[in-house]
């Protein structure tokens, strides 16, 4: 299974192959396995922009090279980059740029290029290994951020630990589609021989200040660190961290002190696609 920031930039490569055309974002789903709302969001957190911005930020860049690069009218470069009328696009090129076309051509520049999310994300890994374990990529640093968390201890605590949070969150207005918002869990403690109860800690990222107003919900900073990644399903997770066992073994690395984490990428309970971020914190081994 590829992980989430594999599938947006599947759908960013398919989006840049139909930027003067036009396309049904509702095509989306199908290329990377999210629902449209969990894509908006997830594409927000990497991009820093959303979908429909990105979008025309990038037609706006074509347009711009076009007018700097050929000699085409206004509104030929207006039809050719996807826009409807000559209006819109003076408009959104003025928008983006703070000049209009023809002021534009007379020297300006504007560049906004293709985000690579792969380059910006993970670390250049052995071929070797990496053909070996495909599915696992090493990113260049996870956090430090700031999280609210909630403990729960039971059976099977992961359930009502995710409830209370993202009940706590949804008051809040933090899984909104434009939101940075990324939620976190891990045992805590793990299960033992012979008990069958055991903890389940979920965190919520938090940007700016928020209010408890709940006295279950607790706040702390988290430092962040170098991470081993691998996207599964709730079913596979006990299968995916021995896989990760065995490409530690494969690898120059051993496992770090800084906290292990399962990210919960889809979060809508109507969805049906729920997949897990699974993080191994990394180390270096030592040199003999």
């Amino acid at each position: 299974m590829k992980n989430y920031i594999e599938r947006v930039q599947l759908a960013v490569d398919w989006m840049e192959g139909k930027l003067t055309t036009g396309f049904p974002l509702e095509k989306i789903p199908a290329i990377t396995g999210m629902s449209l709302s969990t894509f908006y969001r997830v594409f927000f957190n990497l991009v820093g922009l959303g979908v429909k911005e990105y979008l025309r930020c990038r037609r706006v860049d074509l347009a711009s090279r076009l007018l700097q690069e050929t000699p085409m009218q206004v509104v030929e470069v207006a039809f050719e980059c996807g826009f409807e009328s000559h209006e819109v696009f003076c408009r959104n090129f003025r928008k983006r740029t703070g000049f209009s076309p023809q002021e534009f051509r007379k020297g300006k520049k504007f560049f906004y290029g293709k985000v690579n999310l792969m380059e910006k994300y993970f670390e250049v890994q052995d071929a070797t290994l990496l053909k070996k374990y495909p599915d696992i990529r090493i990113v260049k640093q996870l956090g430090p951020f700031r999280v609210a968390y909630y403990r729960a201890m039971g059976k099977n605590p992961e359930m009502e630990a995710n409830r209370v949070m993202l009940e706590w969150a949804k008051k809040r207005g933090l899984l909104k589609e434009n939101s940075t918002t990324r939620i976190f869990g891990f045992n805590n403690p793990n299960p033992q021989p012979g008990k069958e109860e055991y903890g389940y800690e979920v965190w919520v990222t938090l940007k700016d200040n928020v209010e408890s107003g709940d006295e279950r919900i607790s706040f702390k900073e988290f430092a962040g660190g170098r991470y081993a990644l691998l996207t599964t399903t709730v079913a596979e997770v006990g299968n995916a961290w021995k896989r990760f066992s065995q490409w530690l073994q494969d690898s120059k690395y051993e496992p770090g002190t800084h906290q292990w984490l399962e990210e919960m990428i889809s979060f809508n309970e109507n969805e049906n696609d729920i997949a897990l971020t699974l993080y191994m914190p990394l180390g270096e081994k030592a040199k003999e």
